[in-house]
């Protein structure tokens, strides 16, 4: 459903309907292009008249032309390849944000980016961060590419993307490439950028580690699915979750860093 406001969030329009009773759809998240074009991104399941539907998922877009009053079908961005994480201590599971896209628009080139969670870079469908642009207003899209810059066999989760002024691309995930045999299972936040539309990068570390064992569980240990990267300029501001190693009473907390390239 969409509903939008011409006064500040003082009252909002009658919700619409956006797709077909076939289509399921999670994690919708919309942005504004220049021209005024409403994009709207999701992990997209198809029904089929069986539960559940046999067909692949994919991560898709909308787009909408007049200010969502109307919207196309769905554009299909690329098939997603489901993975779970773990804990790489004991297999048990860490729920993140698996699946669940994000997107941002650069503001002066209408150029769309969309990052997510997929297991198609590795034998073992591990998850790794996907990386997905389109030039022309979200109709046509690139073949995705692994941008988390951990090492071979590492997990990263969660990621978040954002544009700043000057165009830079920046995206932040979380991985376990610090993990040791000791106990607990260190865990640390990473930002990388690019200054070339995404055909190169470069990583910076942001935080941590903390131990991800001692998060909270719904049905595995949770930091959150939905996080935020946003840009001020031409630095970005990060918002992530850490666990407060040892704290029971009260097991994380949301933090904030101001990046700048």
């Amino acid at each position: 459903m969409f509903s939008r406001t011409t006064d500040g969030g003082q009252t909002w329009s009658a919700p619409l309907g956006m797709a077909n009773q076939n289509i399921f759809t999670i994690g919708n998240q919309i942005a504004v292009l220049p021209d005024g074009t409403l994009v709207d991104m999701f992990l997209d399941g198809q029904g089929s008249g069986v539960q559940p539907s046999p067909n692949h998922a994919f991560e898709a877009v909308m787009v909408s032309g007049d200010a969502g009053l109307t919207w196309s079908q769905p554009i299909k961005i690329a098939n997603w390849f489901p993975e779970v994480t773990v804990d790489p201590d004991n297999g048990n599971l860490v729920r993140t944000g698996n699946g669940i896209a994000d997107l941002a628009v650069d503001p002066n080139s209408g150029t769309i980016y969309a990052v997510w969670e997929d297991g198609s870079f590795s034998s073992d469908g591990h998850a790794d961060v996907a990386f997905s642009k389109s030039t022309d207003g979200g109709q046509k899209w690139a073949p995705p590419i692994k941008v988390n810059m951990s090492p071979s066999g590492v997990q990263a989760f969660t990621p978040s993307v954002a544009v700043s002024a000057d165009g830079t691309v920046g995206i932040t995930y979380y991985d376990f490439r610090n993990n040791t045999a000791a106990a607990g299972v260190p865990t640390d936040v990473w930002f990388v950028h690019s200054h070339d539309a995404g055909t190169t990068w470069t990583e910076q570390h942001v935080s941590g580690p903390f131990d991800i064992e001692t998060a909270p569980v719904s049905r595995g240990n949770f930091l959150g699915d939905y996080e935020g990267l946003a840009s001020a300029g031409n630095d970005f501001l990060a918002f992530f979750v850490m666990a407060n190693t040892g704290n029971v009473a009260n097991r994380t907390d949301v933090f904030f860093v101001r990046l700048s390239k």
